[in-house]
C-alpha cells in the first residue's frame, strides 16, 4: 500500500502490481487493518467466546442470575472462571442489572464476569474483583467500578477495570493449559 500524508492512497498486490516509486515492505502474508488502532480486549475475547456462555438470549435479570447459577453449579470452566458475553440488558423488559449481592448469592464463591454486547461494560462477582486485585483506588479511572449512593459496590464494571479483569481471567486460564494445548 502507498501512504501519503498519513492516508492510504493506493493498495496493490506485490506479486501482480508494481509499487512504482518509493519504498515498499513485504509483509509476508500479514494483514493490514486500516483504522483499527486499539483493539484492546476484543481480539482475545472473541477467541474465547466458544469456550464460555452466551448471554445474548437473556431477557431479564432472573435469566442472568439463573444462567450464572447453573454455570457455577456445573463449574466446567478452566481456572474456575465463569464467563458470559453478549448481554444486552437494554432489551430487557426491566433493564436493571443484577446487583453485586445477587450475583454473589448465585456465584458460589467463584469469579464471574459477564460482558455486554460492546465488551466495554459488564457485571462481576466479588471473587472476580478479588482475584484481579481491582478496587476503585487501583484504577486510572475509579468510576470504572460503579458504586451505590451509600458507597457500596453495585457489581458493574467499565472500560479499564473490565479490561484488567479480563486479562487476569485469561492469564489464569492459560496457566492451566499445557504447552501442547497452548500451541497445537
Amino acid at each position: 500500500m502507498r501512504i501519503r500524508d498519513g492516508k492510504i492512497v493506493e493498495i496493490f498486490n506485490h506479486e501482480r502490481d508494481s509499487p512504482g516509486e518509493g519504498s515498499s515492505v513485504d509483509l509476508k502474508g500479514m494483514h493490514v487493518i486500516p483504522g483499527l488502532i486499539d483493539a484492546h480486549q476484543h481480539f482475545f475475547l472473541s477467541a474465547m467466546l466458544r469456550l464460555y456462555g452466551d448471554a445474548s438470549t437473556w431477557k431479564s435479570k432472573n435469566d442472568a442470575l439463573g444462567a450464572i447459577e447453573a454455570a457455577c453449579k456445573s463449574n466446567k470452566s478452566d481456572a474456575g472462571w465463569i464467563f458470559f458475553s453478549g448481554m444486552d440488558h437494554t432489551k430487557w423488559v426491566n433493564p436493571y442489572l443484577p446487583r453485586l449481592e445477587e450475583i454473589d448469592a448465585v456465584a458460589l464463591g467463584l469469579p464471574v464476569v459477564v460482558t455486554d454486547i460492546s465488551c466495554h461494560h459488564g457485571i462481576i462477582s466479588t471473587e472476580a474483583l478479588r482475584r484481579s486485585g481491582i478496587h476503585r483506588d487501583s484504577l486510572r479511572f475509579p468510576v470504572d467500578i460503579d458504586i451505590n449512593s451509600n458507597g457500596t459496590l453495585k457489581g458493574t464494571i467499565w472500560e479499564d477495570g473490565l479490561h484488567r479483569m479480563l486479562v487476569t481471567m485469561l492469564r489464569e486460564i492459560l496457566q492451566r493449559y499445557s504447552e501442547e494445548e497452548k500451541y497445537p
